[in-house]
């Protein structure tokens, strides 16, 4: 049933009334919200436009980087596995030459010991041809004095002679005469033994005086032979001599030698061992450029996805401002209408309260009249 009581009904309007501009308060408050979140949408778009402007500069620029450390860490790599090549065949030459330098070593002190030895065997042998040497002179002088004493000995036997044969002479130059007046010749016997005697030392002192030449003649091809062979022996001596100061010379370069491929043997290995740690970290910073380019390769995705995110948000904010003006002209037509709606309640309640005047007592509602 319909209330037709003005009373009951001037209420009900007004609440009606108070109701419909408390929802058009709320729908201005809403449409300046929305204003609100458009503008504040429009500012996020743009922030995050430019935040992803930059991620894809960075992401750009960390692409480039990463290609050009890739180019770098190859060329490192190439670098440091030629270089331990390198390390590998100098490490190999020089235990070869510490090989020969070790081995020129012993031979240089087993050429030391032969020249030792030769030097002791020329040395004893100029010694005992300056021992031979002075026993030739020895002779030489020995021989001298017995020819000396030779020729003495002859100019005495020939004195003796010549003595002895003037008694001869005279011996048998002279006689006696016997009784019967005959001449009688001395008996000269011992005086041609005498003679004789005295030749026989005249042939011997002959004979010394030969042999005291021929010893002469031999002790001076003794002095000669001697002589040339002291010669001999003093120039072996200075060769074998020379032979040894070659010998410790080259003992002493080839053990310099040793030391010197020892530490360069010792550098190499150290070069073999930074070459290895160069290469090993050549290929640690492979992997850490395998990582960055991963990285990248992500982050380029996380930059095509933000990209993604923000066209969809653009494509969502374009929705929502062409919803928001929607919004703001269904507002604007329910606030035209809210007005006129308002002024049409205005208008019946006047009447209302104009038709409850005469009225003088006072309306009591039926709950089933409602």
């Amino acid at each position: 049933m319909a209330i037709k009581n003005p009373e009951i009904l001037i209420p009900i309007l007004d609440e009606l009334a108070d109701h419909l501009k408390k929802w058009n308060v709320r729908a201005s408050d809403t449409i300046n919200e929305s204003d609100r979140l458009q503008l504040l949408a429009t500012d996020m778009l743009e922030e995050y436009n430019h935040k992803i402007s930059i991620a894809i500069n960075q992401a750009e620029e960390d692409k480039l980087l990463v290609d050009s450390n890739r180019l770098e860490v190859t060329n490192l790599i190439s670098r440091c596995e030629s270089e331990l090549q390198d390390a590998l065949i100098l490490k190999a030459e020089c235990k070869s030459t510490l090989v020969e330098t070790k081995d020129t070593l012993a031979h240089w002190e087993i050429e030391l010991s032969k020249a030792k030895d030769w030097l002791a065997r020329a040395e004893e042998r100029l010694r005992i041809a300056e021992i031979d040497l002075i026993n030739a002179k020895n002779e030489h002088e020995s021989a001298q004095r017995e020819l000396h004493n030779a020729e003495g000995e002859l100019q005495s036997a020939e004195n003796a002679l010549y003595d002895s044969e003037q008694v001869l002479r005279d011996c048998q130059n002279s006689y006696t005469t016997d009784k019967e007046g005959n001449r009688v010749r001395r008996d000269c016997s011992i005086y041609l033994e005498r003679v004789s005697n005295a030749r026989d030392r005249v042939r011997r002192a002959h004979n010394r005086i030969n042999d005291a030449n021929h010893r002469i003649s031999r002790a001076r091809e003794w002095i000669r032979k001697a002589q040339k062979e002291r010669d001999d022996a003093q120039d072996e001596v200075k060769t074998a001599r020379a032979r040894l100061q070659l010998c410790q010379t080259a003992v002493s370069y080839s053990k310099k030698a040793v030391i010197e491929s020892e530490s360069a043997l010792n550098i190499s290995l150290d070069a073999l061992s930074f070459a290895e740690g160069s290469n090993e970290e050549a290929k640690a910073a492979r992997q850490s450029q395998v990582e960055s380019s991963r990285k990248a390769t992500q982050q380029e995705d996380i930059v095509e996805e933000m990209i993604t995110k923000l066209s969809n948000a653009k494509s969502e904010h374009d929705d929502a401002k062409h919803k928001h003006k929607d919004a703001e002209s269904y507002a604007s037509t329910a606030q035209n209408l809210l007005s006129n709606g308002l002024q049409e309640l205005e208008v019946r309640t006047d009447f209302l309260l104009r038709f409850a005047q005469p009225i003088s007592f006072k309306a009591t509602v039926n709950p089933d009249e409602e």
